[in-house]
């Protein structure tokens, strides 16, 4: 099957559909931690807290790939939440 520009188009509208529901999701979660951690720093902190004992946050793409599993990596909401983890765990770029 041969992809017509409607087709690509089609795609990049669903793309962005689901990147709004994880980002939604994200975000009714953050909230919820935001509760009881006070600050958004420390929300990030405590939801990022096992991946970083296990070994999995000591690098900027760590970030990046913590971001991606959400499902919203490549929105400006995912950048700024990247760019937020570097700076909690202090992460080499």
């Amino acid at each position: 099957m041969t992809a017509t520009y409607s087709d690509a188009e089609w795609v990049l509208y669903n793309e962005a559909q689901l990147e709004q529901h994880y980002l939604a999701d994200f975000e009714r979660w953050l909230r919820q931690v935001l509760d009881h951690a006070g600050t958004v720093e420390d929300a990030l902190r405590w939801m990022t807290q096992e991946e970083r004992d296990n070994g999995w946050m000591t690098h900027s793409q760590d970030a990046e790939r913590w971001v991606w599993k959400q499902g919203f990596l490549f929105t400006d909401r995912g950048r700024e939440v990247v760019e937020m983890l570097k700076r909690i765990w202090e992460m080499e770029y």
